[in-house]
Protein backbone atom coordinates (compact mmCIF):
# COMPACT_ATOMS: atom_id res chain seq x y z
CA UNK A 1 0.00 0.00 0.00
CA UNK A 2 1.31 3.44 -0.93
CA UNK A 3 1.55 5.98 1.83
CA UNK A 4 0.56 9.60 1.64
CA UNK A 5 3.08 12.30 2.37
CA UNK A 6 3.32 13.56 5.95
CA UNK A 7 3.64 17.19 7.05
CA UNK A 8 6.99 18.92 6.63
CA UNK A 9 9.30 18.61 9.63
CA UNK A 10 12.60 19.88 8.22
CA UNK A 11 13.27 23.50 7.24
CA UNK A 12 14.75 22.61 3.85
CA UNK A 13 14.16 24.41 0.62
CA UNK A 14 12.56 22.42 -2.16
CA UNK A 15 15.92 22.51 -3.93
CA UNK A 16 17.67 20.86 -0.99
CA UNK A 17 14.86 18.36 -0.59
CA UNK A 18 15.14 17.35 -4.25
CA UNK A 19 18.92 17.03 -4.09
CA UNK A 20 18.68 14.70 -1.09
CA UNK A 21 15.96 12.72 -2.78
CA UNK A 22 17.87 12.30 -6.04
CA UNK A 23 21.34 11.76 -4.58
CA UNK A 24 20.57 9.84 -1.40
CA UNK A 25 17.17 8.34 -2.19
CA UNK A 26 15.70 9.80 1.00
CA UNK A 27 13.42 12.73 1.67
CA UNK A 28 12.24 14.67 4.67
CA UNK A 29 8.56 14.23 5.44
CA UNK A 30 6.62 16.05 2.73
CA UNK A 31 3.73 18.42 3.06
CA UNK A 32 0.24 17.33 2.01
CA UNK A 33 -0.76 20.86 0.97
CA UNK A 34 -1.57 21.47 -2.72
CA UNK A 35 0.69 24.52 -2.66
CA UNK A 36 3.69 22.37 -1.72
CA UNK A 37 3.07 19.86 -4.50
CA UNK A 38 2.53 22.65 -7.04
CA UNK A 39 5.88 24.14 -6.01
CA UNK A 40 7.59 20.75 -6.13
CA UNK A 41 6.22 20.15 -9.62
CA UNK A 42 7.27 23.60 -10.82
CA UNK A 43 10.82 23.29 -9.49
CA UNK A 44 11.37 19.70 -10.60
CA UNK A 45 10.09 20.35 -14.10
CA UNK A 46 12.02 23.63 -14.45
CA UNK A 47 15.25 21.90 -13.38
CA UNK A 48 14.89 18.85 -15.66
CA UNK A 49 14.50 16.34 -12.81
CA UNK A 50 10.75 15.67 -12.77
CA UNK A 51 10.79 12.07 -14.03
CA UNK A 52 13.63 11.05 -11.73
CA UNK A 53 11.91 12.80 -8.84
CA UNK A 54 8.72 10.84 -9.50
CA UNK A 55 10.70 7.57 -9.73
CA UNK A 56 12.47 8.31 -6.41
CA UNK A 57 9.19 9.08 -4.69
CA UNK A 58 7.69 5.88 -6.05
CA UNK A 59 10.60 3.83 -4.67
CA UNK A 60 9.89 5.37 -1.26
CA UNK A 61 6.22 4.52 -1.57
CA UNK A 62 5.16 8.18 -1.63
CA UNK A 63 2.23 9.03 -3.85
CA UNK A 64 1.58 12.59 -4.92
CA UNK A 65 -1.83 14.14 -5.50
CA UNK A 66 -3.68 13.47 -8.80
CA UNK A 67 -2.51 16.73 -10.39
CA UNK A 68 1.13 15.87 -9.75
CA UNK A 69 0.70 12.33 -11.07
CA UNK A 70 -1.02 13.63 -14.24
CA UNK A 71 1.76 16.16 -14.85
CA UNK A 72 4.40 13.45 -14.50
CA UNK A 73 2.55 11.31 -17.04
CA UNK A 74 2.36 14.25 -19.47
CA UNK A 75 6.08 14.97 -19.03
CA UNK A 76 6.93 11.31 -19.63
CA UNK A 77 4.96 11.39 -22.88
CA UNK A 78 6.72 14.59 -23.98
CA UNK A 79 10.15 13.14 -23.15
CA UNK A 80 9.41 9.95 -25.07
CA UNK A 81 8.35 11.96 -28.12
CA UNK A 82 11.57 14.00 -27.96
CA UNK A 83 13.65 10.82 -27.61
CA UNK A 84 11.95 9.31 -30.66
CA UNK A 85 12.59 12.47 -32.68
CA UNK A 86 16.28 12.57 -31.71
CA UNK A 87 16.65 8.89 -32.56
CA UNK A 88 15.18 9.66 -35.98
CA UNK A 89 17.70 12.49 -36.49
CA UNK A 90 20.55 10.17 -35.50
CA UNK A 91 19.39 7.48 -37.90
CA UNK A 92 19.11 9.86 -40.87
CA UNK A 93 22.50 11.47 -40.12
CA UNK A 94 24.07 8.02 -40.12
CA UNK A 95 22.37 7.11 -43.39
CA UNK A 96 23.83 10.22 -45.04
CA UNK A 97 27.20 9.69 -43.34
CA UNK A 98 27.10 12.99 -41.48
CA UNK A 99 29.51 13.06 -38.55
CA UNK A 100 27.38 14.11 -35.63
CA UNK A 101 26.96 14.06 -31.86
CA UNK A 102 24.30 15.02 -29.32
CA UNK A 103 26.24 17.06 -26.72
CA UNK A 104 23.61 17.32 -23.97
CA UNK A 105 20.35 15.69 -25.04
CA UNK A 106 20.65 12.45 -23.06
CA UNK A 107 22.77 13.63 -20.16
CA UNK A 108 19.84 13.55 -17.71
CA UNK A 109 17.81 10.74 -19.27
CA UNK A 110 15.00 9.81 -18.68
CA UNK A 111 14.49 13.54 -18.11
CA UNK A 112 14.83 15.57 -21.27
CA UNK A 113 15.36 19.28 -21.85
CA UNK A 114 13.06 21.60 -23.75
CA UNK A 115 15.08 21.32 -26.97
CA UNK A 116 17.70 19.10 -28.60
CA UNK A 117 21.24 20.16 -29.55
CA UNK A 118 22.93 18.50 -32.52
CA UNK A 119 26.62 19.09 -33.27
CA UNK A 120 27.68 18.35 -36.84
CA UNK A 121 31.06 18.63 -38.55
CA UNK A 122 29.48 19.58 -41.86
CA UNK A 123 28.53 22.65 -43.82
CA UNK A 124 24.87 23.64 -44.12
CA UNK A 125 24.84 22.53 -47.74
CA UNK A 126 26.05 19.06 -46.73
CA UNK A 127 23.36 18.77 -44.07
CA UNK A 128 20.58 19.94 -46.40
CA UNK A 129 19.63 16.40 -47.57
CA UNK A 130 19.30 15.29 -43.93
CA UNK A 131 17.06 18.23 -43.08
CA UNK A 132 15.00 17.55 -46.18
CA UNK A 133 14.54 13.90 -45.26
CA UNK A 134 13.47 14.97 -41.77
CA UNK A 135 11.10 17.62 -43.19
CA UNK A 136 12.76 20.15 -40.92
CA UNK A 137 11.65 23.77 -41.07
CA UNK A 138 14.11 26.52 -40.26
CA UNK A 139 13.16 29.14 -37.70
CA UNK A 140 14.61 32.66 -37.65
CA UNK A 141 17.37 33.16 -35.12
CA UNK A 142 18.89 36.14 -33.38
CA UNK A 143 22.29 37.79 -33.43
CA UNK A 144 23.69 35.35 -30.86
CA UNK A 145 22.62 32.36 -32.98
CA UNK A 146 24.34 33.82 -36.03
CA UNK A 147 27.56 34.45 -34.11
CA UNK A 148 27.57 30.95 -32.61
CA UNK A 149 26.80 29.30 -36.00
CA UNK A 150 23.65 27.74 -34.55
CA UNK A 151 20.45 27.26 -36.55
CA UNK A 152 17.09 26.29 -35.08
CA UNK A 153 14.74 23.87 -36.79
CA UNK A 154 11.38 22.33 -35.94
CA UNK A 155 10.55 18.73 -36.84
CA UNK A 156 7.14 17.12 -37.37
CA UNK A 157 6.00 15.42 -34.17
CA UNK A 158 8.91 16.73 -32.12
CA UNK A 159 7.83 18.62 -28.96
CA UNK A 160 10.91 20.84 -28.95
CA UNK A 161 13.19 22.58 -31.45
CA UNK A 162 16.36 21.07 -32.89
CA UNK A 163 19.34 23.42 -32.52
CA UNK A 164 22.06 22.51 -35.00
CA UNK A 165 25.58 23.66 -34.18
CA UNK A 166 27.76 23.74 -37.28
CA UNK A 167 31.18 22.83 -35.92
CA UNK A 168 31.26 25.29 -33.03
CA UNK A 169 30.72 25.30 -29.27
CA UNK A 170 30.40 28.04 -26.68
CA UNK A 171 28.34 31.16 -26.15
CA UNK A 172 29.73 32.82 -29.29
CA UNK A 173 31.18 29.76 -31.01
CA UNK A 174 34.60 30.41 -29.50
CA UNK A 175 35.49 26.71 -29.17
CA UNK A 176 35.46 25.64 -32.82
CA UNK A 177 38.59 23.52 -32.43
CA UNK A 178 37.19 21.67 -29.44
CA UNK A 179 34.08 20.61 -31.39
CA UNK A 180 36.13 18.25 -33.56
CA UNK A 181 37.87 16.80 -30.50
CA UNK A 182 34.52 16.26 -28.80
CA UNK A 183 33.29 14.25 -31.77
CA UNK A 184 36.55 12.28 -32.03
CA UNK A 185 36.21 11.20 -28.37
CA UNK A 186 32.52 10.32 -28.62
CA UNK A 187 31.00 7.15 -27.22
CA UNK A 188 27.89 5.22 -28.13
CA UNK A 189 24.94 4.95 -25.78
CA UNK A 190 21.85 2.79 -26.08
CA UNK A 191 18.62 4.69 -25.41
CA UNK A 192 15.46 2.61 -25.62
CA UNK A 193 17.11 0.00 -27.86
CA UNK A 194 18.57 2.60 -30.23
CA UNK A 195 22.27 3.54 -30.30
CA UNK A 196 23.09 7.25 -30.28
CA UNK A 197 26.37 9.18 -30.17
CA UNK A 198 27.17 11.23 -27.05
CA UNK A 199 30.30 12.80 -25.50
CA UNK A 200 32.65 10.89 -23.24
CA UNK A 201 32.09 11.62 -19.55
CA UNK A 202 35.24 13.79 -19.31
CA UNK A 203 34.01 15.92 -22.20
CA UNK A 204 30.57 16.13 -20.64
CA UNK A 205 32.20 17.62 -17.54
CA UNK A 206 34.14 20.10 -19.68
CA UNK A 207 30.91 21.10 -21.40
CA UNK A 208 29.49 22.08 -18.02
CA UNK A 209 32.23 24.68 -17.75
CA UNK A 210 31.81 25.76 -21.38
CA UNK A 211 28.02 25.97 -21.50
CA UNK A 212 26.41 25.91 -18.04
CA UNK A 213 27.87 29.05 -16.45
CA UNK A 214 28.99 31.50 -19.15
CA UNK A 215 26.03 33.66 -20.15
CA UNK A 216 23.75 32.09 -17.54
CA UNK A 217 22.05 33.27 -14.37
CA UNK A 218 21.68 30.03 -12.43
CA UNK A 219 22.45 26.31 -12.16
CA UNK A 220 19.85 23.59 -12.67
CA UNK A 221 19.40 20.76 -10.20
CA UNK A 222 19.89 18.34 -13.10
CA UNK A 223 23.44 19.58 -13.71
CA UNK A 224 24.28 19.60 -10.01
CA UNK A 225 23.08 16.04 -9.43
CA UNK A 226 24.88 14.83 -12.56
CA UNK A 227 28.15 16.42 -11.45
CA UNK A 228 27.95 15.13 -7.88
CA UNK A 229 27.29 11.62 -9.16
CA UNK A 230 30.16 11.71 -11.67
CA UNK A 231 32.66 13.32 -9.30
CA UNK A 232 31.71 10.91 -6.54
CA UNK A 233 32.65 7.90 -8.64
CA UNK A 234 36.28 9.09 -8.84
CA UNK A 235 36.97 7.53 -12.25
CA UNK A 236 37.59 10.64 -14.31
CA UNK A 237 40.73 11.18 -16.40
CA UNK A 238 41.58 14.45 -14.71
CA UNK A 239 44.78 14.89 -16.73
CA UNK A 240 42.69 15.03 -19.89
CA UNK A 241 40.12 17.33 -18.30
CA UNK A 242 42.69 19.84 -17.02
CA UNK A 243 44.85 19.79 -20.17
CA UNK A 244 41.87 20.31 -22.43
CA UNK A 245 40.40 23.06 -20.26
CA UNK A 246 43.74 24.87 -20.35
CA UNK A 247 44.12 24.43 -24.10
CA UNK A 248 40.66 25.73 -25.02
CA UNK A 249 40.57 28.46 -22.37
CA UNK A 250 37.79 26.95 -20.24
CA UNK A 251 39.55 26.70 -16.87
CA UNK A 252 37.57 29.62 -15.44
CA UNK A 253 34.21 28.22 -16.51
CA UNK A 254 35.07 24.74 -15.26
CA UNK A 255 36.51 26.07 -12.00
CA UNK A 256 33.41 28.17 -11.35
CA UNK A 257 31.07 25.26 -12.06
CA UNK A 258 33.00 22.83 -9.85
CA UNK A 259 33.29 25.42 -7.09
CA UNK A 260 29.52 25.88 -6.91
CA UNK A 261 28.76 22.17 -7.11
CA UNK A 262 31.25 21.37 -4.36
CA UNK A 263 29.91 24.19 -2.19
CA UNK A 264 26.35 22.89 -2.47
CA UNK A 265 27.56 19.33 -1.80
CA UNK A 266 29.48 20.40 1.31
CA UNK A 267 26.44 22.25 2.60
CA UNK A 268 24.18 19.22 2.33
CA UNK A 269 26.44 16.18 2.64
CA UNK A 270 29.94 17.44 3.62
CA UNK A 271 33.14 16.31 1.94
CA UNK A 272 35.18 17.54 -1.04
CA UNK A 273 34.51 16.44 -4.61
CA UNK A 274 37.52 17.81 -6.51
CA UNK A 275 40.75 15.82 -5.91
CA UNK A 276 43.56 17.69 -4.16
CA UNK A 277 45.91 17.06 -7.09
CA UNK A 278 43.53 18.96 -9.36
CA UNK A 279 42.59 21.89 -7.15
CA UNK A 280 45.64 24.06 -7.85
CA UNK A 281 45.05 23.81 -11.63
CA UNK A 282 41.60 25.42 -11.50
CA UNK A 283 40.34 28.77 -10.14
CA UNK A 284 37.92 27.44 -7.53
CA UNK A 285 37.74 30.51 -5.32
CA UNK A 286 36.30 34.00 -5.53
CA UNK A 287 33.07 33.28 -7.40
CA UNK A 288 30.68 34.57 -4.77
CA UNK A 289 27.71 32.89 -3.16
CA UNK A 290 25.18 30.51 -4.65
CA UNK A 291 21.74 30.19 -3.08
CA UNK A 292 18.48 28.49 -3.95
CA UNK A 293 15.77 31.02 -4.71
CA UNK A 294 13.00 31.42 -7.26
CA UNK A 295 13.29 27.78 -8.27
CA UNK A 296 17.02 27.65 -9.13
CA UNK A 297 20.46 27.81 -7.54
CA UNK A 298 21.42 31.38 -8.41
CA UNK A 299 24.81 33.09 -8.36
CA UNK A 300 25.99 36.72 -8.86
CA UNK A 301 25.60 36.60 -12.62
CA UNK A 302 27.18 39.93 -13.54
CA UNK A 303 30.26 39.40 -11.41
CA UNK A 304 30.69 35.82 -12.61
CA UNK A 305 30.16 36.52 -16.31
CA UNK A 306 32.54 39.49 -16.35
CA UNK A 307 35.27 37.37 -14.77
CA UNK A 308 34.55 34.49 -17.16
CA UNK A 309 34.68 36.80 -20.19
CA UNK A 310 37.99 38.33 -19.16
CA UNK A 311 39.52 34.98 -18.21
CA UNK A 312 38.45 33.31 -21.46
CA UNK A 313 39.70 36.22 -23.58
CA UNK A 314 43.07 36.26 -21.83
CA UNK A 315 43.42 32.50 -22.38
CA UNK A 316 42.61 32.82 -26.09
CA UNK A 317 45.09 35.66 -26.54
CA UNK A 318 47.82 33.81 -24.62
CA UNK A 319 47.45 30.86 -27.00
CA UNK A 320 47.15 33.12 -30.04
CA UNK A 321 43.71 31.84 -30.83
CA UNK A 322 42.80 35.02 -32.69
CA UNK A 323 39.54 33.65 -34.08
CA UNK A 324 38.32 32.63 -30.64
CA UNK A 325 39.39 35.96 -29.15
CA UNK A 326 37.56 37.85 -31.89
CA UNK A 327 34.37 35.95 -31.16
CA UNK A 328 34.68 36.60 -27.42
CA UNK A 329 34.96 40.32 -28.13
CA UNK A 330 31.34 40.10 -29.33
CA UNK A 331 30.05 39.03 -25.91
CA UNK A 332 29.08 42.62 -24.89
CA UNK A 333 27.06 42.95 -28.11
CA UNK A 334 25.31 39.67 -27.29
CA UNK A 335 24.37 41.10 -23.91
CA UNK A 336 22.98 44.28 -25.47
CA UNK A 337 21.04 42.34 -28.10
CA UNK A 338 19.60 39.99 -25.47
CA UNK A 339 18.54 42.89 -23.25
CA UNK A 340 16.88 44.72 -26.13
CA UNK A 341 15.08 41.53 -27.14
CA UNK A 342 13.73 41.04 -23.64
CA UNK A 343 12.58 44.67 -23.44
CA UNK A 344 10.85 44.35 -26.81
CA UNK A 345 9.13 41.16 -25.70
CA UNK A 346 8.02 42.78 -22.45
CA UNK A 347 6.56 45.76 -24.29
CA UNK A 348 4.75 43.49 -26.74
CA UNK A 349 3.19 41.63 -23.84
Amino acid sequence: MRRRADPVSAPETIGELLLRLLLEGVAAPLSVSPHFWDSLLHVARGNAVLLRTAASLERLGIEGPPGFVASVAAERQRAQALVAAVQGVSRVCSEYRITHLFPKVFQHYPDMGRDADLLVLARPSELAPVLGALRAERRPGGFSDWVAATVRYVLPGCPGPLDVQYGTLGLVGEHAGYAAQLVANCVQKVIEDVTVVVPAVEDQLLLQGVQRIFGRLSLRLADITWAVDVLGRGRLDWDYVVRTAQRIGATHGLGCFLSYVERIHRRLFSGALVPNAVRHHLPLGGWGSIEFRDGRYRFPALRVNVRLSVGALEAKLARRDWAGAARLSLVPLIGVATTLGRLSHARAR
